[in-house]
């Protein structure tokens, strides 16, 4: 049976939604998977660009079944996680925008709480973009077991145009695969241009980031997207903000990567 298959037949676990508070009190919409009194460790998901909490229940449910405690939750304002008076489990489209533009440009999605975990092993799973910015929970260091990084590779568009070099040389060396190799890398650049005017358009003319634009999920606030176009734009992605880089290098735990052979750009 496949693990895929296995998330469908699941026995039921304990499950519930609840609010944590992060460090400044913002309320963060969060859920617990798994048994809250002795589990065996405990995982908090850091979710991909534009996904809600939602798309890891599987996961959670799977993991729950191994006495693991597993928290997810959504990022500000974003997903159901807004502050009073809003009621995001009621949103029109229009209310979800509108209450996307009130988000601060500065918000920093890296200031939560720590989960109650009763001292059992403490393992943060980062999907995507949040495989890195996990290492930025530098004040929960000391607290953190291990971390597991799921195709959170760097986004850099250098990185994509490079892949599509690779993936059509063909390694034969002839014109024919020169002529190949130099038509796809033209029409990726293409490609990565249209995706980049769609972002930076949007951007500025909406006031959010269109995710749903670019099948990357939901629409996230302007800080964050913003923030994603720079880290885009840089080969160093998230570490290309000096404070970050610092902070990245003071991780001192165990970290695996884990990418899939059918996702052609988790390559490199």
């Amino acid at each position: 049976m496949s693990l895929g298959n296995s998330f469908e037949t699941l026995t039921p676990a304990p499950a519930g939604s609840i609010t944590i508070p992060a460090k400044d009190g913002f309320p963060l919409a969060a859920r617990y998977y798994g048994p809250t009194l002795h589990p065996v460790a405990v995982v908090v998901i850091a979710s991909a660009t534009g996904l809600h909490q939602s798309f890891y229940a599987s996961f959670s449910r799977w993991l729950s079944t191994h006495g693991i405690l597993v928290y997810t939750f959504d990022y500000r304002y974003f997903g159901m996680s807004f502050p009073p008076p809003y009621q995001p489990s009621t949103f029109t489209p229009e209310e979800r925008h509108k209450a996307l533009r009130t988000a601060p440009a500065d918000i920093d999605i890296s200031e939560t709480k720590e989960p109650q975990r009763e001292g059992k092993p403490l393992i943060v799973v980062g999907h995507s973009l949040g495989g890195q910015v996990m290492t930025l929970l530098e004040e929960e260091f000391p607290i953190i077991t291990r971390f597991l990084n799921i195709c959170g590779g760097k986004s850099f568009v250098g990185n994509l145009q490079e892949l599509c070099f690779l993936h059509t040389s063909g390694g034969g060396g002839d014109d024919d695969d020169r002529s190949c190799v130099l038509w796809k890398q033209a029409e990726s650049s293409a490609q990565l241009a249209e995706m980049e005017k769609k972002i930076a358009k949007s951007l500025e003319t909406d006031g959010v980031f269109r995710c749903r634009s670019l099948g990357m999920g939901y629409d996230i606030p302007y800080g964050p997207g913003r923030q994603w176009l720079e880290f885009y734009r840089h080969p160093l992605c998230v570490a290309s903000l000096p404070q970050n880089a610092s902070t990245m290098r003071k991780v001192n735990k165990p970290y695996l990567y884990v990418g899939f052979d059918d996702d052609a750009t988790m390559s490199k």
